[in-house]
């Protein structure tokens, strides 16, 4: 019965440490998470002493095997925090702080004038240190130029494509303005079905009314 007991134990012993390593191996180490959030603070005040935070969270890529954090400011803007090569914090924030300005600006408009239920994405594959060069600016159309191979706006319409000339004429408006705006983008829209639409930064000011928009379609898988 003792054996038998023991055997019991030492399966339950082994399943329970089992679980755990599979927990700690796809969420990473508690206490590793927590020392991660900590350097975060600590990173944050000493980085940033401006910004006042209202959220902050941990996560771990097992892919990568490392820890992020996202920082939430009192204004909403979410802050990306990770390791670099040299195990060294590193951030996001000026990279966030422009996409966030471009899209506000851009989501407001399409959704006052346009298509209320259009949703709105601005992107900037470029480095941190490369948009900190441009912290004092005001606006990133005084060096958004600089950046037009960078910037990408996904634009996702509340409607599925069935109108040509209505919708085309819709996204038509939306370039307009954003050439109008001086924005250097390139710019993709997208329907609840085939196909989309993309466009270089450098065709924007080509178009001159909705019908050059055809030559812009995209057929998914073509």
């Amino acid at each position: 019965m003792g054996k038998r007991k023991f055997l019991i134990w030492s399966l339950l012993t082994t399943f329970i440490v089992l679980c755990l390593s599979i927990f700690v191996y796809f969420n990473g180490n508690p206490w590793k998470n927590r020392e991660f959030a900590q350097s975060v603070e600590r990173y944050m005040k000493a980085t940033y002493p401006e910004i006042a935070i209202k959220h902050q969270s941990v996560s771990y890529s097992f892919k990568e095997m490392k820890y992020y954090a996202t920082v939430i400011t009192n204004s909403d803007l979410a802050i990306r925090i990770s390791t670099d090569y040299d195990n060294q914090l590193v951030d996001n924030y000026y990279v966030a702080k422009w996409q966030d300005e471009v899209s506000k600006s851009i989501i407001m408009y399409i959704n006052k004038h346009i298509d209320p239920k259009a949703k709105v994405q601005f992107f900037i594959e470029a480095q941190n240190k490369e948009l900190k060069a441009y912290k004092d600016y005001i606006s990133f159309v005084e060096f958004g130029d600089r950046f037009q191979d960078k910037a990408k706006l996904f634009i996702e319409l509340g409607e599925p494509r069935e109108d040509d000339e209505k919708q085309l004429q819709e996204c038509f408006k939306m370039v307009e303005w954003i050439v109008l705006q001086k924005y250097k983008v390139n710019i993709v829209f997208f329907f609840k079905n085939d196909p989309f639409i993309r466009i270089q930064s450098t065709d924007i000011e080509k178009i001159q009314d909705w019908k050059n928009l055809k030559d812009y379609l995209v057929w998914k898988g073509r």
